[in-house]
Parts: C-alpha cells; sequence; structure tokens
C-alpha cells in the first residue's frame, strides 16, 4: 500500500459515511489489489471505532522481520521471546523460542505459543510478564 512515497505493509481505514460497511471493505480489498487482505476492526482505540478495517500485506510477516533481524544481529530465534494478541501474530509466536499471548488476545490466536500473560495491553501485560518471568529465579515462572 503506497501512500504518498510512503510504503506500509498494514494501515487502517476508517469510513464513517459507509452505510454498508462489508461492500465498503469489498471495495477496498479490489483496490488494494493482489497481496492484500481486509478485515473489520471492532475495537481499534478505546471505545471502538465504527466502520474501520485493517488492510495488511499477505506478502509480509512479523515472523519474516523478526527472522532477517535475528540473522544480522547473530541471534538465534530460539532465543527470542515474542509477544502477540492478534493472528497476524501466530506465525512469529510459533516460530520463536517462547511465544506469549496477550490476556487480551484475539480468539484466532487461541493456543498459539507457549503462554499467556496475565494482564491485557492496557494493563501493561508485558511488562509484568517479563518482570514475573524474568526478574524471578526460576525463568519458567
Amino acid at each position: 500500500l503506497t501512500v504518498g512515497t510512503h510504503k506500509a505493509a498494514k494501515s487502517y481505514v476508517t469510513v464513517e459515511s459507509s452505510t454498508d460497511f462489508a461492500a465498503t471493505m469489498s471495495e477496498i480489498l479490489e483496490a488494494a489489489g493482489e497481496g492484500w487482505s481486509v478485515r473489520a476492526v471492532k475495537q481499534l482505540l478505546p471505545g471502538g471505532v465504527t466502520n474501520t478495517c485493517e488492510v495488511q500485506s499477505t506478502r509480509i510477516n512479523k515472523a519474516d522481520g523478526l527472522a532477517a533481524l535475528c540473522k544480522e544481529i547473530g541471534v538465534p530465534m530460539e532465543n527470542v521471546w515474542a509477544f502477540g494478541d492478534d493472528a497476524n501474530d501466530a506465525r512469529m509466536l510459533s516460530e520463536v523460542g517462547w511465544g506469549v499471548r496477550m490476556a487480551n488476545h484475539l480468539p484466532g490466536l487461541a493456543g498459539v505459543g507457549n503462554d499467556v500473560t496475565s494482564r491485557t495491553n492496557q494493563e501493561e501485560g508485558i511488562a509484568y510478564y517479563l518482570e514475573e518471568h524474568l526478574l524471578c529465579d526460576d525463568p519458567a515462572g
């Protein structure tokens, strides 16, 4: 998706005036073209935003970016911890050494990874998880 001179792997689109958002999303998908997915977003911001969808590249995955970074800096993927809350995090959480779902993860991520935080993103779940698991004597918890 190109916006001006910038390229993005993911973007959000809100069309407040749409009276048939499913049809609007189909139009957005057609305009985006091959290699893109479009899905409705129920709660992008606290309180929600109506008629909002996520437009995301199907060719780019967080796991690929993380693997490339790890290769560049010489860190094996099995030594990496990653956190996620959405279905687009599934591959990343499966391919790292320790994948952790956020407490508020979407249903599409159920059962993926090695563990789940006790708190949500908004409750600083990652910080509490790292404190509980890295600053204790037993890294397994």
